[in-house]
């Protein structure tokens, strides 16, 4: 009876820390590298050329709860602009830094997607219902203490995706669109590592689902309406 006992117990805090797991905030960072082509440049001073940035971070932060996820840019507090002049001032370059608000919902229950975006002065609501097709492997490493297992997916335009998740907190919840599998996604790396994403520090505490809302503000268009948005810009360019 006491052994029955002792493994009632065990189990009822093992419930007990997964139902806690379920409800709190992932800080996470991205980085993305610049793909700057210098060829053109070869007559710039060196300390000019040190100036120009190799690669741009910022920090996110995702709130989840058993039914929803909200993931949101945390403003940074300074201007990362760059504005160079030589001595004589016979060259100038200005590089503008754009870090503007964006935010990603995930309905669990709905498998659905909103995401806040801002493009050229210009705010959209870009939604998205396809779920992503993950192969989880065997491999597994550590991050911030969590056991984590790999999984994979690819992109449409063929570009293979890398993530590490974990089950220790079971909400399929992660970073941007990366979400579905069976645990909270902590690491993120496309595009050869050109972009990634590692999440900083992990904090379970009780959440209001009230606040945990698609966003509102922005035209209404599906994900591949906006990516010929994006992409009838770039050629205008």
């Amino acid at each position: 009876m006491k052994t029955l006992f002792v493994s009632l117990f065990s189990l009822l805090l093992l419930n007990l820390s997964f139902a806690q797991n379920t409800e709190g905030t992932i800080h996470y960072k991205e980085m993305m590298k610049l793909d700057i082509n210098l060829d053109g440049l070869k007559d710039l001073p060196e300390a000019m050329k040190a100036q120009i940035p190799t690669e741009q971070s910022s920090e996110y932060l995702l709130t989840f709860h058993p039914e929803a996820s909200l993931y949101a840019n945390v403003p940074k507090d300074e201007n990362e602009d760059i504005d160079y002049k030589s001595e004589d001032e016979d060259i100038q370059i200005q590089i503008q830094v754009e870090n503007p608000d964006r935010a990603y919902f995930y309905d669990i229950k709905k498998r659905a997607s909103t995401e806040s975006q801002e493009f050229f002065g210009k705010k959209f609501l870009v939604g998205n219902t396809k779920p992503r097709k993950w192969k989880i492997g065997s491999e597994t490493k550590e991050i911030l203490g969590y056991t984590c297992k790999k999984a994979t997916a690819t992109f449409e335009e063929g570009d293979l995706v890398e993530a590490w998740f974990s089950s220790s907190i079971p909400v399929e919840v992660g970073p941007s669109s990366f979400h579905g599998l069976p645990g909270a996604i902590l690491s993120v790396r496309t595009k050869n590592g050109d972009y990634e994403i590692v999440a900083t520090k992990v904090a379970f505490k009780k959440v209001d689902r009230t606040v945990v809302v698609a966003p509102r503000k922005g035209k209404k268009v599906m994900a591949v309406q906006f990516k010929e948005i994006v992409e009838a810009k770039q050629k205008e360019m």
